[in-house]
């Protein structure tokens, strides 16, 4: 059985409706009913934002094989309970690299054209195998 720690209204688990019909999913952000289905669950999927759920899940998941954290930063998901568990951990790290790249581009150069206005020089620097180069705007 997968389990999945997340709010059961959110728009991503959608994906789940293309699991093989023999893969039971549950989904519950409810501690009672994860605590209840734990000793279930072959995986979980953690989705959540309250590691407290997470805490009371595992010391009640024996069969528990594999954890997987949708978020990449995991300091708030290395609970003791989660060091103790056997289970294997992943997590979503890289997964935002080109997109968190994109944003700040995107940012820099809307930043670049308000302090322009505010007569503010803009220096850039790119890069090169050999050398760097800047260029002024302004």
């Amino acid at each position: 059985m997968l389990m999945v720690i997340a709010d059961p209204g959110a728009p991503f688990l959608k994906a789940l409706s293309r699991l093989p019909p023999d893969v039971e999913a549950f989904v519950s952000d409810d501690a009672a009913g994860l605590q209840a289905r734990a000793p279930d669950a072959d995986a979980v999927l953690y989705a959540s934002l309250d590691a407290g759920l997470l805490a009371k899940v595992l010391p009640r998941a024996n069969r528990l094989r594999w954890i997987h954290c949708l978020w990449t930063g995991v300091d708030g998901v290395l609970i003791p309970e989660m060091i103790a568990h056997s289970a294997q951990f992943t997590n979503g790290r890289g997964v935002f690299r080109e997109p968190l790249a994109d944003w700040v581009i995107a940012i820099g150069s809307a930043a670049a054209a308000r302090a322009r206005t505010f007569g503010m020089t803009i220096a850039a620097a790119r890069l090169r195998p050999n050398a760097v180069q800047s260029r002024l705007f302004g």
